[in-house]
C-alpha cells in the first residue's frame, strides 16, 4: 500500500505539476490510516477528516475518476469561486 504522501501535495496555483492517481488506491491508504487511528485512539478530528476523504475517494473510485491531493497555502479556510476556477480538477 502506498503512503499518503505518494498521492500528491503539489500546488497547481503556484505552477507545480499535478500527478493524478487511481482513486481506489488512495481509498485503500486512507481507510487503512483511519482504521489504524481508530484502533490506537488517534485524534478524533483527524479520524473525522480521513472519513470525509474516504467518502470522496469512494465516490471517485465508483465513477473511475482519478484524484490528487492539492496543497493550498494560506491562512484562510475559504475557497473562493475564482480560486476554484483556476484550479485543475475540482475541489471537494
Amino acid at each position: 500500500m502506498a503512503p499518503l504522501s505518494a498521492f500528491g501535495f503539489a500546488d497547481d496555483a503556484a505552477g507545480e505539476s499535478l500527478q493524478w492517481h487511481d482513486s481506489a488506491a488512495g481509498l485503500a491508504t486512507v481507510v487503512a490510516l483511519k482504521q489504524s487511528l481508530e484502533t490506537t485512539g488517534g485524534d478524533d478530528e483527524l479520524v473525522h477528516d480521513l472519513a470525509a476523504i474516504a467518502t470522496a475517494l469512494d465516490v471517485a473510485a465508483k465513477q473511475d475518476v482519478s484524484f490528487c491531493f492539492i496543497l493550498r497555502s494560506g491562512r484562510d479556510q475559504f475557497i473562493s469561486p475564482m480560486e476554484m476556477d483556476r484550479r485543475a480538477g475540482s475541489l471537494g
